[in-house]
């Protein structure tokens, strides 16, 4: 056991030292099968198509949503359910490890950063990194992200991800660009009572008064992202 949490992005690199199999598909522990035939499909995809990287899509098709939990769903189904077809326009930043095949041969080459240390973009440093190597295949094999946080979860991860967001941007300039965080994120490097507008999109985000419409809180979560990815960029 690690008496030190190195981040995912090690953790990912260790495991990959220990498989065996030609292929090594990530599934999180908190994902769930969309479908029964859902390791037939990507043994198939690894027998006809043999990619280096393939992608399967998320969804919440089995995802329970509560009143905890709402925000997430919501923001989950609004930024990350997206079908084949708009995952194939943009094939690397639609790509994330929850549910993501890769030739052990291509990972021996091509290892998670493990300065990511924190939460969040690893998996997105690693597909923009893939992708100047090779083609991402996106097929229609999703799973259901089934293990959704609390907004004050979110609130806290999103709060401890501006360092990640910043190494992402310092190594993919051009890709961070056309992440509308990193617009929103630049503006706010410019406004004075960031920390103010952070701390009233939190509560704004959590709703304790349960009367904010979910778009609201949604953009409300997003801007204190923004807020706090603004501290860290250069």
């Amino acid at each position: 056991m690690r008496e030190r949490n190195e981040g995912r992005a090690a953790a990912r690199n260790r495991l990959i030292a220990e498989a065996r199999g030609q292929y090594v598909l990530f599934l999180d522990a908190d994902m769930l099968p969309d479908r029964p035939t859902f390791l037939l499909h990507w043994l198939a995809v690894t027998r006809c198509q043999q990619p280096d990287v393939a992608f399967g899509g998320l969804s919440l098709r089995h995802a329970q949503r509560t009143r905890d939990t709402a925000l997430h769903h919501n923001l989950f189904a609004a930024s990350d359910c997206r079908s084949l077809e708009e995952r194939e326009l943009a094939p690397a930043q639609s790509t994330a490890s929850a549910n993501l095949l890769v030739r052990r041969a291509f990972l021996d080459a091509h290892p998670f950063d493990a300065g990511f240390t924190g939460w969040g973009f690893e998996d997105t440093d690693w597909a923009l990194t893939a992708a100047r190597d090779t083609e991402i295949l996106h097929v229609d094999n999703p799973a259901t992200h089934a293990g959704l946080d609390t907004a004050a979860t979110l609130l806290r991860k999103s709060a401890e991800a501006g360092p990640n967001f910043a190494r992402l941007a310092a190594k993919h300039p051009r890709a961070a660009k056309r992440f509308a965080a990193h617009g929103a994120a630049r503006a706010l490097q410019l406004t004075p009572l960031r920390p103010q507008l952070a701390e009233a999109c939190a509560w704004l985000a959590r709703d304790p008064l349960g009367a904010a419409p979910m778009p609201l809180r949604r953009a409300a979560l997003k801007l204190y992202r923004a807020a706090h990815y603004a501290e860290h960029l250069a």
